[in-house]
């Protein structure tokens, strides 16, 4: 309990958040879990806390676990690692099929020649 205590500490004053009571069982029991459990530095709940802001317009403990989440399983644990793994995510090509007379579609493994096939006949020999 007090580790939680002490870990929600550290958070409400990185992320500006005044409680006029106690906090809430969800801001102890996340703040807890990401610093505690998933060890996450101040720079990557602060990194967090923004992404959150900008997308949402507002502060969101639940998006803010989602987000820590994802990096968490991902095994992210500092800015320059996430930003690593999102250069080489926008370095991706996107494949994209291709459509028309003449074009090859592939479904689930399997691709098709469509000028091929409309060219084949079941009377050919």
């Amino acid at each position: 309990m007090k580790a939680s205590r002490e870990a929600w500490g550290r958070v409400s004053t990185l992320l500006g958040i005044r409680n006029v009571g106690n906090p809430t069982k969800a801001q102890m029991e996340n703040a807890d879990r990401w610093l505690n459990t998933w060890q996450f530095s101040d720079e990557m709940i602060t990194e967090a806390y923004e992404r959150c802001v900008n997308t949402k317009g507002t502060y969101n403990i639940s998006y803010i676990n989602a987000i820590l989440k994802r990096w968490y399983e991902k095994g992210i644990k500092s800015l320059d690692t996430l930003q690593k793994e999102e250069s080489a995510k926008q370095r991706k090509p996107k494949s994209r099929p291709k459509s028309g007379k003449g074009s090859v579609f592939s479904v689930e493994g399997a691709s098709f020649d469509v000028k091929k096939y409309e060219d084949t006949s079941l009377f050919d020999d």
